[in-house]
């Protein structure tokens, strides 16, 4: 069980220019990470990033979440989430509705 503030997960990896769909945006780069490659999007997260350190936001049991909104420019595999139905792509672009 994650407690709120704890640390989730410290990102791992050398960061390049190459987005890929498993890559995480931080500063500019992207990191492979394989522990971060499995962890999915939410519009309510029960984490956040703080630099390199993914923190959970409250306590959890079970799998942790992030919003790719918040660390993305741009999604290298744009997808319609399954929480708001809009679509994905990139926090440039968060306010397009997906379509149907």
């Amino acid at each position: 069980m994650a407690k709120a503030r704890s640390l989730v997960h410290k990102l791992t990896g050398i960061g390049t220019n190459v987005r890929t769909r498993t890559s995480i945006e931080r500063f500019g780069l992207h990191y492979e990470d394989p522990i971060v490659s499995m962890i999915n999007h939410s519009c309510q997260p029960n984490c956040e990033w703080d630099g390199m350190h993914l923190i959970a936001l409250v306590d959890f049991d079970g799998e942790p979440t992030f919003n790719y909104l918040k660390t993305e420019s741009d999604i290298s595999h744009p997808f319609d989430c399954w929480c708001c139905g809009r679509r994905i792509d990139g926090n440039t672009n968060k306010n397009t509705t997906a379509s149907t």
